[in-house]
């Protein structure tokens, strides 16, 4: 079942603080923000109550960063990934394999099933160049399947 995409827009938290007046801030507000886990969250519609259920928050390692700028920039890259995969089917309440699998079945949707020996084409190698080259604009997709 596809749901509208406005039911999965994604935001990211970023410390508590508004991002917008990032320069207006002290330099100790700065320094607690990036102290804090800054990360994408997500609602999707539980299929028993038919209400939005917060999922889990999705942090990729941005917290290694100590820096606005890069977390910002993974942060809104990963963001675009996960509305992209959601608007594409993948739904976490359903038997999605694993979101590798279901990537591949994006990208391959002429192949009915997925064999046991990949051959050139399905190895994460090749995938991810594939993935790559179809979704430059979001590289951090491709950090979704290691």
């Amino acid at each position: 079942m596809h749901y509208e995409i406005e039911l999965f827009r994604a935001k990211i938290f970023t410390g508590g603080v508004d991002i917008g007046a990032w320069s207006k801030l002290s330099k100790k507000d700065k320094k607690e923000a990036l102290s804090k886990n800054w990360y994408v969250y997500y609602s999707f519609r539980d299929p028993i109550t038919g209400k939005l259920k917060r999922q889990t928050n999705i942090k990729a390692g941005v917290n290694l960063y100590k820096d606005k700028r890069s977390r910002i920039h993974i942060l809104t890259q990963l963001k675009e990934s996960l509305e992209y995969v959601l608007s594409k089917g993948f739904n976490p309440y359903e038997d999605n394999s694993s979101l590798a699998e279901f990537i591949e079945k994006i990208l391959s949707p002429e192949k009915s099933e997925i064999k046991n020996t990949p051959t050139h084409e399905e190895t994460p190698v090749y995938l991810k160049k594939r993935l790559y080259k179809k979704h430059q604009s979001s590289p951090l997709l491709i950090h979704l399947l290691t």
